[in-house]
């Protein structure tokens, strides 16, 4: 997820999907998260907060440590990644996924600086 405390990469197309997906209501993010968006399409609503865990957002951004908290309040995780492997000190821990089932409606975005920006839906099981 991160390497020497900054994000791995940034794609444009990837912050536009997540907006999309959030039919422009308001994405709760960390300060430092905002810059993922700064080339975002029209009607993105950052909602800038220290505390994700309890924001009021329906939709919440995370990148880097994700507090445990959020994982037993979502009931579904959007996780993008490239089609690139890149060196990390933050990785996510597959475990977390454990109560969470994987659709099978995995996308495939075009970016500018990756060839294949991929969009994996996981749903929790019983939700």
């Amino acid at each position: 997820l991160m390497f020497n405390h900054r994000r791995q990469s940034k794609a444009r197309v990837a912050a536009d999907f997540i907006a999309s997906y959030a039919h422009n209501a308001p994405i709760a993010l960390s300060e430092y998260s905002q810059s993922f968006f700064s080339d975002c399409c029209v009607g993105f609503q950052p909602l800038v907060t220290d505390d994700l865990a309890n924001s009021a957002a329906d939709f919440i951004f995370c990148e880097g440590v994700v507090p445990a908290s959020l994982w037993q309040q979502a009931d579904t995780i959007i996780l993008i990644r490239w089609d690139k492997r890149y060196p990390a000190d933050i990785k996510l821990d597959p475990s977390l996924l454990s109560s969470f089932a994987k659709c099978d409606d995995d996308q495939e975005l075009q970016g500018y600086s990756h060839e294949k920006i991929i969009i994996e839906t996981y749903k929790k099981e019983n939700a």
